[in-house]
């Protein structure tokens, strides 16, 4: 009954001055970010594949190894994580994620070597795994349910990050006269996001639906006050009759030992309903994450024989693309298409798309079709990212859509040394696209089981769900 409290009382409050600052401050990457992070540390791999390979001569193998590190990070990282979040807080957890990730790319822009480097990016990994998990579930818990389409919104911030950095990439590899590498530059400048991220996320507060949950009715009230403030410019104060039934309800949680709470959590994650969301999640997201992460770290390969230049340029246009994929992905996740549809649908369109690319015999037929394909892949994880916090109960909300980011990671391991493998055979590049199709489609038909989120209009005062 908790969350339902939290809900309804943040519809009660609406959107309004602070629901703007949780969805830039969980948004985007210059001013705070969680989910811009991930792809601009997803694109700045790209470059860092590329980078090294040719600083240190490395084998299309051994490339690959470093976007396995990367990839293991993030497995581990949204793991552990979404323990921490949902033991401890959700703010203890986000804003220990993103120190983890400032800390190890500053190693990661002075390495020294292939090990050097695999150490710093699964560190990186880390950090980017958790903030994958936790920004969906602290904007998910700070937002009026009628205004959750907001959460499908935030995913532009994934095209705006990708972009920011193709365009930064371009700029340093026409502009660079230095001594240093052009991917040490683009990852020294990642830093500053990272140290502006840390900053301002110092200053959240912790959600209300997790102070409730764990009894702390004090605190809730607290930030619903503060929330209503900056909302509507009036007080809100809870019910005093329902203060002491919550209290009551939570006293005896005091005595519970953080071990055996993680335990209690884990059982939970895997009991009943909530066992087959992890595993229905788990086949969407590994099977979207491979064709998308393969095609993100090797696009100057797949593009074939153009300068460096030349390729950002045209990853610039790709990831571009993808900013009106969101807009798209936020307005039919509200029709009657909901969110498991629009998942249905985005990633059959993307599957299509690695056809043309396929049969593509010219350059300008490959960029139109893996732009457009960029745009689907984006539509679809940003209706992805609604319905996976939607879809959890709150007490392993966090844990939840950590365990799914963290095993959807785990053929992210694999794949940069598999694709790096294809793509140095023979016939490596239809084969690897073939996969990628079969992948996109398999991840269309697996939302298929899932109950769908989408909140329906309110009537007489409540709001109804699907």
């Amino acid at each position: 009954m908790e969350l339902k409290h939290a809900d309804e009382y943040l519809e009660k409050i609406g959107w309004g001055k602070y629901s703007w600052k949780v969805f830039f401050q969980c948004g985007f990457v210059i001013y705070i970010q969680a989910w811009s992070n991930d792809n601009l540390w997803n694109n700045n791999i790209a470059y860092i594949l590329a980078g090294s390979r040719v600083e240190w001569e490395l084998t299309g193998i051994e490339s690959g190894v470093l976007g396995s590190a990367y990839a293991l990070g993030l497995l581990c990282g949204g793991f552990i994580f979404g323990i921490i979040g949902d033991k401890f807080g959700r703010m203890y957890s986000f804003k220990t994620t993103v120190l983890v990730a400032l800390i190890s790319s500053l190693t990661l822009t002075f390495s020294m070597n292939l090990y050097m480097s695999s150490g710093a990016l699964l560190l990186i990994g880390l950090g980017m795994g958790g903030e994958l998990c936790l920004a969906g579930t602290v904007f998910c818990e700070f937002c009026p349910p009628s205004k959750m389409h907001y959460l499908t919104t935030m995913a532009i911030f994934w095209g705006i990050g990708s972009t920011f950095t193709a365009i930064v990439a371009y700029i340093i590899t026409l502009k660079n006269t230095t001594e240093y590498h052009e991917w040490r530059i683009i990852v020294g400048i990642s830093c500053i996001y990272e140290l502006i991220c840390f900053v301002f996320r110092l200053f959240m507060l912790e959600t209300p639906a997790y102070c409730l949950s764990q009894g702390r009715v004090e605190d809730a009230e607290n930030v619903l006050n503060t929330i209503s403030l900056q909302n509507t410019g009036e007080p809100f104060y809870l019910d005093s009759s329902l203060k002491n039934k919550i209290t009551g309800s939570f006293c005896s949680r005091d005595n519970i030992k953080p071990k055996s709470g993680t335990f209690v959590l884990i059982r939970k994650l895997f009991q009943g309903y909530n066992l087959k969301l992890c595993l229905i999640f788990c086949i969407m997201y590994i099977s979207a994450g491979f064709p998308f992460t393969s095609i993100l770290y090797f696009m100057p390969t797949l593009l074939g024989n153009i300068s460096q230049s030349t390729a950002y340029g045209i990853i610039i246009l790709q990831q571009a693309c993808g900013i009106p994929g969101v807009f798209i992905g936020s307005w039919l996740v509200d029709t009657r298409f909901g969110r498991k549809f629009t998942i249905t649908l985005s990633f059959a369109l993307a599957s299509l798309c690695c056809f043309f690319f396929y049969i593509g015999k010219n350059i300008i037929l490959i960029i139109i079709t893996t732009s457009i394909m960029n745009m689907f892949v984006i539509m679809g994880y940003s209706a992805m990212f609604t319905i996976t916090p939607e879809s959890f109960p709150i007490e392993v909300r966090n844990i939840g859509s950590g365990f799914v980011n963290g095993c959807s990671r785990f053929v992210s391991i694999v794949c940069p040394i598999i694709t790096g493998w294809l793509l140095d055979q023979d016939n490596g590049f239809p084969i690897a696209v073939i996969i990628f199709a079969i992948l996109f489609g398999l991840c269309a038909i697996s939302a298929f089981p899932l109950k769908e989120t989408r909140p329906l209009p309110l009537k007489k005062g409540y709001l109804l769900n699907a």
